[in-house]
């Protein structure tokens, strides 16, 4: 992952995304790198383990909203740590181009020219 700018990446967890021992090595290597780590309750919290000590760890339901209306949050708050110059992680569980909206997330990060976007399946 090139840090030399900021970078989202998002991490799918796997078939079974609370169990944090389904990581592939490339998502813990996101992790290792990111400042900054988005994640939601289908995340393991173990799985933050592998996040650098000083990354801060943010829980979606901080967002305003319920879940149906929390995404358009979800991205500003991508966008907003990605413009600080921050790496950021979107920590997702399953695969994030199909249940992830992924594809969308990518879309809109590109259309407002936040930084360059990276899916990691992982």
């Amino acid at each position: 992952m090139d840090t030399s700018s900021s970078v989202v990446e998002s991490i799918s967890s796997g078939p079974a995304p609370a169990t944090w021992g389904l990581l592939t090595l490339r998502a813990v290597e996101c992790l290792q790198q990111a400042d900054f780590v988005l994640y939601d309750y289908l995340t393991s919290p173990r799985a933050l383990d592998y996040a650098r000590p000083e990354a801060e760890h943010f829980h979606v339901t901080c967002l305003p909203g319920n879940h149906a209306e929390r995404w358009p949050h979800i991205i500003a708050k991508v966008i907003d740590e990605a413009r600080k110059g921050k790496v950021v992680v979107h920590l997702k569980g399953g695969d994030p181009l199909v249940f992830g909206r992924g594809p969308e997330e990518a879309e809109l990060l590109r259309g407002r020219r936040a930084s360059p976007t990276k899916s990691c399946r992982g």
